[in-house]
């Protein structure tokens, strides 16, 4: 992930107030690990959801 593109998500958790445990989860080792586990996939999906949710019903 490029930096620019990175820092885009980190600011889109932020506003959506992503518990700042999963962003920095997501940011440091997330995105240099991969998703590795299952429990690595849920955490990922369950920021995707809180995401959606913030920018499709405000």
């Amino acid at each position: 992930m490029s930096h620019q593109l990175s820092l885009n998500f980190l600011q889109l958790m932020a506003k959506a107030e992503v518990p700042i445990e999963d962003a920095r989860w997501f940011h440091c080792i997330a995105r240099r690990r991969g998703l590795l586990r299952e429990r690595d996939v849920l955490r990922f999906r369950r920021i995707q959801s809180i995401l959606a949710d913030r920018i499709c019903f405000g």
